[in-house]
């Protein structure tokens, strides 16, 4: 069990935070499923029909979300509990690329939470700038992949914790694609069964091939499922802190603390003795040792599990 004012200032955190938070919903909201983890639970709540921004907002502000998410799918009945009752209308395409997939030698240590008789194991995985940017060019190079190969219309977004996503808003063809298509097409971006090179000029991979480029290894199972969750742009990842944001240039994106609207600071009080450097900030944390920091910070390594926010002022 986490201690009892881990939730409880998470939850008062992100209330705050969705009270002016400038989330992006799909055109069609009316067809999608909506589903949310609780801060305060570990079930997620599914099926839910929201119709209208303001409804949307209500929501989030009765129940602040660890995670906010609407289908990729569109249905006819969005409320449906069960899935084959919903009434299928066909399904956006979405491309996941995790950092820590990617990159060796990532910063990474587990330890016993203190709070646990037994040893609960907390385990945290740093990725650095250096690999951050690797996962941006593997976004900038699928997205381009879908764009001329493909001829579809995809945007980038940043997952708000280790990665990104890439989503495909989809109609008509594109939409109703079974599940082999979109294998297919995870297997084409990924570069498999491709041989031929060409020149560096020419289109497609045979130039790619030719420049020395590689596939982009994203998780396949993502891009196969219809009815697969996509995170809301403007939602905050609940694993750290971060907004899902959309990005129109990934290779000079980078991700850092002042994407989080937030204002503030907090008392953070490590759970262990160690040095990190989220996104690149660099902390020395000492076991028990209260910390004055700011509230984005703060939230992150509270989110991460190797503390927790004791006070905090906006």
């Amino acid at each position: 069990m986490l201690p009892q004012g881990w939730r409880s200032l998470a939850k008062s955190i992100l209330s705050s935070y969705y009270s002016y938070a400038e989330l992006e919903l799909p055109e069609d909201m009316e067809l999608r499923e909506f589903s949310i983890q609780p801060v305060d639970s570990d079930v997620y709540v599914r099926h839910l029909s929201l119709t209208t921004p303001e409804e949307l907002r209500k929501f989030v502000l009765s129940n602040p979300p660890l995670h906010l998410y609407y289908s990729s799918a569109k249905y006819e009945r969005p409320s449906e509990t069960e899935m084959e009752n919903k009434g299928w209308l066909g399904s956006d395409l979405l491309f996941d690329i995790d950092a820590d997939h990617l990159c060796d030698g990532l910063r990474s240590f587990e330890f016993c939470a203190p709070f646990s008789r037994d040893c609960v194991k907390i385990s945290y995985v740093e990725v650095d700038k250096d690999c951050m940017r690797k996962t941006a060019r593997d976004a900038q190079l699928l997205s381009e992949i879908l764009e001329e190969d493909l001829g579809l219309s995809p945007e980038v977004h940043f997952s708000g914790n280790r990665g990104f996503h890439v989503l495909v808003k989809c109609d008509y063809e594109c939409a109703t694609l079974t599940q082999r298509e979109r294998k297919e097409i995870a297997e084409y971006v990924a570069g498999e069964g491709v041989k031929v090179i060409g020149s560096t000029k020419d289109p497609g991979w045979a130039g790619r091939l030719a420049r020395g480029e590689s596939g982009v290894k994203i998780d396949t199972q993502v891009t196969v499922d219809v009815r697969r969750l996509v995170r809301m742009v403007g939602s905050l990842n609940g694993k750290a802190g971060l907004p899902v944001v959309k990005v129109k240039d990934p290779v000079n994106f980078s991700p850092d603390f002042s994407m989080v609207k937030m204002r503030g600071r907090a008392l953070f009080v490590p759970w262990i003795t160690a040095e990190v450097a989220p996104l690149g900030f660099k902390l020395k944390l000492v076991k028990g040792d209260k910390m004055s920091l700011e509230l984005p910070v703060a939230l992150h390594l509270h989110l991460k599990m190797l503390g927790e926010i004791v006070a905090y002022s906006e």
